[in-house]
C-alpha cells in the first residue's frame, strides 16, 4: 500500500466515577502527525452491565473517530491500531458486539467502506506509549 495513514487508538478507563478517555493519533507513512485528539466519552456511550463491554464500546468509538480523522486528511489507505482485542474481534466477526454498540459498529463498518483499504490491527499498550501520556495532558 502506498501513502498509508496509521491511526493509533486507545481508551483509558475512568478513575473512580470519572469518564472514559478516548485517545487517537493519526500519522502519515512518513511519521508526520496528521491529527491527534483526546476526548472524554459521555457515560451513556459506554454504560454496559456486561464486564468488558464498556471498554469494547469505547474502543469502537475511538476507532470511528480515527477513521473520521483519516477521511478529513483525504486518506485512501488506512491502518487502525487498537489495544483492545475484544473490539477487534467484534469487527472481524469473531466476537460479540455489545447491544449498545451496534450503532457505532455499523457506522464504523460503513466508514471503512469509504476507503480504498482499511485494516484493523492489534497493537499492545507499549507500542502506543505516547497515547496515555497525551491522555494525561503531558
Amino acid at each position: 500500500m502506498k501513502n498509508v495513514v496509521y491511526v493509533y487508538t486507545t481508551v483509558i478507563p475512568p478513575a473512580g466515577a470519572g469518564k472514559w478517555k478516548a485517545v487517537m493519533l493519526a500519522q502519515s507513512s512518513r511519521g508526520r502527525v496528521l491529527a491527534e485528539d483526546v476526548q472524554c466519552l459521555a457515560p451513556a456511550l459506554v454504560a454496559h452491565p456486561a464486564p468488558g463491554s464498556a471498554a469494547s464500546t469505547a474502543a469502537l468509538v475511538v476507532m470511528l473517530q480515527g477513521l473520521i480523522a483519516a477521511r478529513r486528511v483525504r486518506a485512501r489507505n488506512v491502518v487502525v491500531f487498537s489495544d483492545r482485542p475484544r473490539a477487534l474481534d467484534a469487527l472481524s466477526g469473531k466476537g460479540h458486539i455489545p447491544a449498545g454498540a451496534v450503532g457505532t459498529y455499523l457506522q464504523l463498518r460503513a466508514m471503512a467502506h469509504s476507503f480504498a483499504s482499511v485494516e484493523f490491527r492489534y497493537a499492545p499498550y507499549p507500542a502506543m506509549s505516547d497515547l496515555p501520556v497525551m491522555a494525561a495532558g503531558g
